[in-house]
């Protein structure tokens, strides 16, 4: 045990376990790990006393998780994957490291769960080369870092939760692309929920982004895109800030609300970027301040448009 900054207590790993997969895809099956340092448990454990876990990208056979399984952190590198079935259950949790750094492939199939619950930095690091895709129940919470640090695919179907935390709950760099056809929740923190660099398509029923104590809830930076064609996009709460912040291009076919709060202003639509509204519907709610302030190009031909 050791005292880490800012006072906090922070316990390590009793070791690290490489999967190689010697035998078959059963991450239970003892004969499919290699011990790397310490003394770890076999299979992993998840926790402050738990396991960081390598996936070796050589292995000839990758983990299908069935049941439960567990880790402290997890590495998941190019050409690797990981599979939560129908059934699995797959915990990440107590990391004094980012919680899951995955530069390969992630895949929660309909019926599986996978939770990511980060004790100290980031969440999930969804590396350059990386692919994420969720049809069953994915959820990071917790952590003084971003909760999802995103560089390239991230492909929901599924129920996409982010929530708690203190720093940015999602960040999506320039490369980082984000699908969602069913739920996606980003909520609570201590800071702005989501900031986008890159792409996010939402063809969902549920898109929904609620601020925590501080910071703006939705920022659309210079050079990315906002594509809404959902029928319950939310943007909304935030204690301390701004509901939607562009700096580029939003695009809206569907529905597209914007929630008013005590501080802070609705939509800032900044100089050179563009709001569109195509055949859309979108809702600016009451609050404070000001609800739309518009800099740039806003067309709202073709929509309803609505103060609320």
């Amino acid at each position: 045990m050791s005292i880490g900054f800012f006072g906090a207590v922070r316990y390590f790993s009793p070791g690290t376990l490489k999967w190689t997969g010697a035998v078959d895809t059963n991450w239970n099956n003892v004969s499919n790990w290699m011990v790397v340092s310490g003394s770890p448990t076999i299979p992993p454990n998840s926790g402050a006393g738990g396991d960081h876990v390598i996936i070796d990208n050589a292995a000839p056979n990758f983990p299908e998780i069935i049941v439960n399984a567990f880790a402290r952190s997890l590495t998941v590198p190019l050409g690797a994957k990981v599979t939560v079935k129908n059934g699995g259950n797959l915990l990440v949790r107590g990391s004094d490291l980012d919680g899951v750094s995955n530069d390969g492939r992630i895949s929660i199939e309909t019926g599986g769960i996978f939770m990511v619950d980060s004790f100290f930095q980031d969440g999930l690091i969804n590396g350059a080369a990386a692919v994420l895709i969720n049809a069953g129940t994915f959820s990071v919470k917790n952590g003084f870092g971003s909760r999802i640090k995103n560089s390239d695919t991230i492909l929901n179907s599924g129920n996409f939760t982010v929530f708690d935390g203190v720093d940015t709950g999602l960040i999506n760099y320039s490369t980082g692309y984000i699908s969602n056809t069913n739920n996606f929740s980003v909520t609570g923190g201590n800071s702005s929920q989501i900031s986008n660099y890159g792409q996010i398509y939402n063809y969902g029923n549920v898109f929904s982004v609620s601020g925590g104590t501080g910071g703006t809830v939705f920022i659309n930076q210079v050079k990315s895109y906002f594509y809404n064609q959902g029928t319950n996009a939310n943007i909304s709460g935030g204690a301390g800030g701004d509901r939607f912040d562009n700096f580029s291009i939003v695009d809206n076919y569907g529905s597209l609300t914007i929630g008013g709060a005590p501080s802070g202003k609705s939509f800032i639509n900044r100089k050179g970027a563009f709001l569109n509204q195509n055949n859309g519907n979108l809702t600016i709610g009451n609050g404070n301040n000001v609800q739309l302030d518009n800099y740039g190009t806003a067309n709202l031909q073709f929509t309803t448009f609505i103060f609320g």
